[in-house]
Protein backbone atom coordinates (compact mmCIF):
# COMPACT_ATOMS: atom_id res chain seq x y z
CA UNK A 1 0.00 0.00 0.00
CA UNK A 2 1.41 3.35 -0.95
CA UNK A 3 1.64 6.25 1.44
CA UNK A 4 -0.92 8.19 -0.57
CA UNK A 5 -3.51 5.43 -0.21
CA UNK A 6 -2.66 4.99 3.45
CA UNK A 7 -3.39 8.65 4.10
CA UNK A 8 -6.90 8.45 2.70
CA UNK A 9 -7.79 5.08 4.24
CA UNK A 10 -10.47 5.45 6.93
CA UNK A 11 -9.15 5.17 10.48
CA UNK A 12 -11.42 2.22 11.36
CA UNK A 13 -9.75 0.10 8.65
CA UNK A 14 -6.20 0.68 9.91
CA UNK A 15 -4.53 -1.91 12.13
CA UNK A 16 -4.79 -1.22 15.82
CA UNK A 17 -1.87 -2.38 18.00
CA UNK A 18 -4.18 -2.76 21.01
CA UNK A 19 -2.83 -6.20 22.02
CA UNK A 20 0.73 -4.96 22.21
CA UNK A 21 -0.28 -1.83 24.08
CA UNK A 22 -2.43 -3.81 26.54
CA UNK A 23 0.39 -6.30 27.22
CA UNK A 24 2.89 -3.50 27.74
CA UNK A 25 0.50 -1.68 30.05
CA UNK A 26 -0.07 -4.81 32.17
CA UNK A 27 3.71 -5.36 32.44
CA UNK A 28 4.19 -1.75 33.58
CA UNK A 29 1.38 -2.08 36.13
CA UNK A 30 2.91 -5.30 37.51
CA UNK A 31 6.32 -3.65 37.64
CA UNK A 32 4.98 -0.69 39.62
CA UNK A 33 3.09 -3.07 41.92
CA UNK A 34 6.32 -5.07 42.43
CA UNK A 35 8.23 -1.95 43.37
CA UNK A 36 5.46 -1.06 45.82
CA UNK A 37 5.42 -4.55 47.41
CA UNK A 38 9.20 -4.70 47.73
CA UNK A 39 9.64 -1.17 49.11
CA UNK A 40 6.78 -1.33 51.62
CA UNK A 41 7.50 -4.97 52.60
CA UNK A 42 3.75 -5.69 52.77
CA UNK A 43 4.47 -9.37 52.07
CA UNK A 44 7.76 -11.15 52.64
CA UNK A 45 9.48 -14.40 51.78
CA UNK A 46 8.42 -17.22 54.11
CA UNK A 47 5.02 -15.78 55.06
CA UNK A 48 1.92 -17.89 54.53
CA UNK A 49 -0.75 -15.87 52.78
CA UNK A 50 -4.21 -16.29 51.29
CA UNK A 51 -5.26 -14.39 48.16
CA UNK A 52 -8.83 -15.20 47.10
CA UNK A 53 -8.83 -19.01 46.83
CA UNK A 54 -5.03 -19.37 46.77
CA UNK A 55 -3.18 -20.15 49.98
CA UNK A 56 0.52 -20.81 50.27
CA UNK A 57 3.98 -19.84 51.41
CA UNK A 58 5.81 -17.01 49.63
CA UNK A 59 9.00 -18.26 48.05
CA UNK A 60 10.01 -15.05 46.29
CA UNK A 61 8.79 -11.53 45.58
CA UNK A 62 10.36 -9.94 42.51
CA UNK A 63 9.49 -6.95 40.34
CA UNK A 64 6.86 -8.60 38.12
CA UNK A 65 5.49 -11.54 40.06
CA UNK A 66 5.36 -13.36 43.37
CA UNK A 67 6.23 -17.05 43.58
CA UNK A 68 4.03 -19.05 45.98
CA UNK A 69 4.12 -22.71 47.01
CA UNK A 70 0.65 -24.03 47.85
CA UNK A 71 -0.18 -26.69 50.44
CA UNK A 72 -0.32 -29.20 47.56
CA UNK A 73 3.34 -28.37 46.73
CA UNK A 74 2.29 -26.55 43.54
CA UNK A 75 4.38 -23.54 42.52
CA UNK A 76 2.33 -20.54 41.38
CA UNK A 77 3.52 -17.28 39.86
CA UNK A 78 1.04 -14.50 40.64
CA UNK A 79 1.41 -11.11 38.94
CA UNK A 80 2.07 -8.39 41.50
CA UNK A 81 -0.72 -6.31 40.00
CA UNK A 82 -3.15 -9.07 41.04
CA UNK A 83 -1.80 -9.08 44.59
CA UNK A 84 -2.16 -5.32 44.99
CA UNK A 85 -5.78 -5.43 43.72
CA UNK A 86 -6.95 -8.30 45.96
CA UNK A 87 -7.39 -8.68 49.70
CA UNK A 88 -4.32 -10.50 51.04
CA UNK A 89 -4.63 -12.29 54.36
CA UNK A 90 -1.34 -13.01 56.12
CA UNK A 91 -1.89 -16.27 57.99
CA UNK A 92 1.58 -16.78 59.48
CA UNK A 93 4.73 -14.68 59.49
Amino acid sequence: MTKEKEKIMPIEKRRKPSGIIFSSLMAIISLLAGIYLIRTKKIKKGEIIKISEIEGRILEVNLLETKIETNNKEILFIPNSTITRKVVKIIKK
